[in-house]
């Protein structure tokens, strides 16, 4: 149908011009709606992202439009003393026996015309898994389920469509027992997409992982796995190993007033350290899994600083600042408690006084979250002059 979608756009365009008349009525308004409606349909889609839901009201120009060709192009062809009447149905039994096969195409073919099952993708699995669910409960009520919520959205909603509630099934990922030691016995069966699965397996954290059950996707691959599994024997050596990897300080150079300072600090996964002295508020840097961020400047002269500010977002931190002189003298510590908001994400700290530092350790922990976390920070402005309250 493109050819007579394109007819039927020229001819819109056409008759949208001032003066436009058919018939003695002018109709170039109406045209102008339509040519409107082609150019304004696509903007929420150019401003986040193409899907489906964004551009499925093009369907209706594009009917429109395509209906202008087709009834142009048999007027003309009328006007040849072509049969019309048979041109006509036999469009109306080819447009028939399309839309069906559009519909067979959808429901014979359409779970496998993306293999992205994932949040990514089709967010395959609600009412196999659910469905899986609640059969396993009722053959084994004293098992504790967990099913990972990372496959979809609103897995919570999917989880009250499907089940009822008086069913003990819990939304929670295996990552939560990847990073930090947490109760764990046989009791419990962990349903896993295949990512977590292979998460699993590789961590080398756990031993005895028996697979019980799998739900297939539909092109066959296996998509979910129900499992239980014990902690490894060394599991608190494993953790601590990873704990002081996450501690450990990366190095980078930043020009902060002016002055290139000599910086280490927690791994980020978002953005980099040296965003945290542009000046532009907008610029945002992670920790990849510290709590606390740890951010420490080293200057190349000695400055006097009265008080720091920082941009955290909408959070409560504990911020503590460690100031030294020099490598020998005792650092000055400094702890405050500050919450961001939305409508102020910009805290202040003001010292009692002005103290000289050439080192600055500013550690800010997320009191709302544990260790491995992700700590946000947007900015930090240094303030130098007299101090006080």
């Amino acid at each position: 149908t493109f050819p007579f979608t394109m007819i039927g756009f020229g001819l819109a365009v056409w008759r949208a011009r001032p003066g436009s008349h058919r018939t003695g009525i002018e109709l170039a308004p109406a045209y102008r709606v339509l040519l409107v409606s082609v150019f304004v349909i696509p903007l929420g889609a150019a401003l986040v992202q193409v899907g489906i839901t964004r551009l499925l009201a093009m369907v209706i120009p594009a009917a429109l439009l395509t209906t202008l060709g087709v009834e142009s192009c048999f007027t003309w062809l009328g006007k040849r003393r072509a049969p019309v009447y048979w041109l006509e149905a036999g469009l109306f039994l080819l447009l028939a026996v399309a839309n069906f096969a559009l519909l067979r195409s959808a429901l014979w073919d359409g779970p496998t015309w993306t293999t992205n099952y994932g949040m990514g993708g089709m967010q395959y699995g609600a009412s196999q898994v659910f469905g899986v669910v609640k059969a396993y409960f009722t053959a084994h009520p004293d098992t504790h389920l967990i099913v990972s919520p990372t496959w979809a959205n609103g897995t919570d909603v999917l989880k009250r469509f499907f089940l009822a509630d008086n069913v003990p099934v819990e939304l929670g990922s295996i990552s939560g027992h990847l990073q930090s030691l947490k109760p764990l016995d046989r009791t419990m069966l962990f349903v896993l997409t295949p990512d977590e699965y292979d998460a699993t397996l590789q961590s080398g954290k756990f031993v005895n992982v028996q697979v019980e059950q799998t739900i297939p996707y539909p092109n066959g691959q296996t998509g979910f796995y129900f499992v239980r599994l014990d902690y490894a024997p060394n599991i608190n050596e494993l953790l601590a190993e990873e704990l002081a990897e996450r501690r450990k300080l990366q190095t980078a150079e930043a020009l902060v007033a002016g002055e290139l300072v000599q910086l280490r600090h927690s791994t980020l996964d978002i953005g980099t350290v040296e965003q945290a002295f542009d000046g532009d508020a907008n610029t945002l840097l992670r920790t990849w899994e510290a709590n606390p961020m740890v951010i420490e400047m080293r200057f190349a002269r000695q400055h006097n600083i009265s008080g720091i500010e920082l941009i955290l977002g909408s959070a409560q931190v504990e911020v503590t600042l460690h100031l030294s002189a020099s490598d020998q003298s005792e650092p000055v510590v400094i702890s405050q408690l500050v919450r961001g908001s939305v409508q102020q994400p910009r805290v202040g700290i003001a010292f009692p006084e002005a103290y000289p530092v050439q080192t600055l350790r500013v550690e800010l922990r997320d009191v709302n979250q544990g260790e491995p976390g992700h700590v946000h920070l947007w900015e930090i402005d240094l303030q130098e002059g007299a101090g006080g309250e």
